[in-house]
C-alpha cells in the first residue's frame, strides 16, 4: 500500500515500473493485488532501483516503503508469527505466518507479530497492524512490549510505580494486569515499529 501511495504521488504508473525494474509487469500485478505477499528481496531491490531513478537521491535519505529503508545496506526480512506460544521459541518456524522486509540493522534482532484483540487500540495497534519488535528480555517504563503472563501472550506498556509493576492497555476497556510475586512474566522484545494495512 505504501509503495502505491508513494507512485501515486510521483505519477509513476506500473507499466513504467515494469519497465524500469525490468520485472514482468504480471509479477508486479500480483505483488500489488495482494496474491504474492512475501517477493523476494531481489526483486524489492529492483523496485528500489526503479524508483530511485524517478526522483532525487536525498529525497530518499529519510524515505521508507512500508519501513523499508531504500538506502540502507541493511536489508533482510524477518518472520511473522500469528501468535507467540509459552516454551515455544518464537524462531521456531512452525510459527511463521511469513515475512516482512525491513531496513534495520542485524534483522535478526527482530521479529514481526500479528496482532490479535483491541487493547492497545489508543496506541495506534488496531486487528490490522503488525508490530516490528526487537527481541530482548527487558523494558523501561513506558515501552509497548510483547510478553507472556502465566503463559497468556500480550502486548501492552510496560509500567512501573513504586516498586510494582503493571501491563497497561491503551484501551479503556481493559483493565491493567499486575505483575504480583505469583505471575511470571517473560518479555519476547519492544515493539519499534507499527504498521497498519489501509
Amino acid at each position: 500500500e505504501e509503495i502505491k501511495k508513494y507512485m501515486k504521488e510521483n505519477k509513476i504508473t506500473q507499466k513504467d515500473l515494469s519497465k524500469k525494474a525490468n520485472i514482468p509487469i504480471q509479477t508486479l500485478n500480483k505483488i500489488f493485488a495482494g496474491i504474492t505477499s512475501n517477493p523476494r528481496i531481489d526483486t524489492m531491490q529492483a523496485i528500489e532501483n526503479a524508483l530511485l531513478n524517478y526522483v532525487n537521491k536525498d529525497e530518499f535519505l529519510i524515505a521508507k516503503i512500508g519501513g523499508f529503508d531504500l538506502l540502507s545496506k541493511e536489508k533482510g526480512r524477518i518472520p511473522v508469527i500469528g501468535q507467540i506460544v509459552a516454551g515455544r521459541p518464537i524462531e521456531s518456524p512452525e510459527n511463521y505466518e511469513g515475512f516482512v522486509y525491513v531496513g534495520y540493522q542485524n534483522p535478526e534482532e527482530y521479529f514481526a507479530l500479528k496482532v490479535n484483540g483491541d487493547s492497545m487500540i489508543n496506541a495506534g495497534i488496531t486487528e490490522k497492524s503488525i508490530l516490528i519488535v526487537h527481541k530482548q528480555n527487558h523494558a523501561e517504563n513506558g515501552n509497548i512490549i510483547v510478553a507472556s503472563v502465566d503463559g497468556e501472550s500480550t502486548v501492552k506498556r510496560y509500567k512501573e510505580t513504586n516498586g510494582f509493576v503493571f501491563l497497561m492497555p491503551e484501551n479503556p476497556n481493559y483493565e491493567p494486569i499486575p505483575i504480583t510475586p505469583d505471575k511470571t512474566l517473560y518479555i519476547f522484545g519492544k515493539v519499534v515499529e507499527i504498521r497498519t494495512a489501509l
